[in-house]
């Protein structure tokens, strides 16, 4: 019975609810300030260098994943696409300037049956190969950029909430110590895993939890991303936070209407199973409007 009242009540809602939210997430992660933010926190090479700075170390407008065929995709060599969440370049200004290519995916589930860290270092792979005949051509090896995947994940198991795991390549002397090579030349590929918790926290971690999971107001995480992480909230960020918490209203709110129905459901079929009643006398009795009654009549398919 139970399988049948989680059929009769499933719908598309919760499908395009999520895909909203997933959408408004990218677009807030997006922006400059954020992106800058990120960049010091989950990258070597931006560390020590100030907000303003990495701010204008990120070339062009960041690429965002909107529909099939944008230009936030890579070709495999089998032919398979590998679509980003969010991809853009960003270039030290220091005297030795560094040039970056980077990813961010922002994901709920920890784990959808494989590990992301698996993932990761495909798309990491996929951005490193994607740069022949556009980064570097035939044998110039030397021009290839590093890349990085940051995957910012909302969702975690608590035995991992609140920490941030970066994997890279190293170099191990296995036989001798010659003289080593330069980093650069191997270290190309970093994987960095973001989980974010709940609790209050400093720096990246309280950054995304206020952006994308606190339960706090929207003017409230406004002005704590303005006075703690001195981002400028510009008319469009406010409109994409102010919609994205709507959004996660309206999933809150359908939960809540999933769940009284999925109880009305159960109570009609209990009745139409262990009693003589009709469907209709079934939901007279139990004082189902009669506005609401072809819905359950539909449901139930009768």
């Amino acid at each position: 019975m139970s399988t049948q009242i989680e059929t009769a009540i499933a719908g598309d809602i919760r499908e395009y609810t999520d895909h909203d939210m997933e959408m408004i997430s990218k677009r807030i992660l997006s922006h400059r300030e954020i992106l800058a933010q990120v960049l010091r926190s989950c990258t070597m090479e931006f560390r020590d260098i100030p907000l303003s700075d990495t701010i204008k170390g990120i070339v062009g407008d960041p690429e965002v994943s909107r529909v099939v065929g944008d230009n936030t995709e890579d070709m495999t060599q089998s032919g398979g696409l590998v679509r980003y969440d969010i991809r853009f370049r960003a270039i030290t200004p220091t005297n030795e300037e560094t040039e970056l290519i980077v990813n961010i995916e922002s994901q709920k589930n920890h784990y959808p049956g494989y590990s992301l860290v698996k993932r990761g270092t495909f798309y990491g792979s996929t951005l490193l190969s994607g740069q022949k005949d556009t980064v570097f051509k035939n044998s110039e090896y030397d021009d290839i950029r590093k890349v990085y995947s940051i995957w910012i994940c909302t969702q975690p198991p608590k035995s991992k909430a609140n920490t941030i795991k970066r994997y890279r390549t190293i170099e191990e002397d296995v036989v001798g110590r010659g003289i080593k090579e330069p980093q650069e030349n191997y270290d190309l590929i970093t994987i960095v895993m973001v989980y974010v918790g709940s609790d209050n926290h400093d720096g990246i971690l309280g950054l995304l939890e206020t952006l994308l999971i606190s339960e706090k107001s929207v003017e409230h995480r406004l002005d704590i991303m303005e006075r703690e992480y001195g981002i400028e909230v510009s008319t469009q960020l406010r409109k994409e936070m102010s919609d994205m918490c709507s959004i996660s209203q309206v999933i809150e709110d359908r939960g809540v209407q999933k769940g009284e129905q999925k109880g009305k459901l159960e109570l009609i079929i209990n009745l139409l199973t262990n009693t003589s009643y009709s469907i209709e006398e079934a939901m007279n009795v139990l004082g189902i409007p009669k506005e609401e009654q072809p819905m359950y009549r539909e449901k139930i398919g009768q």
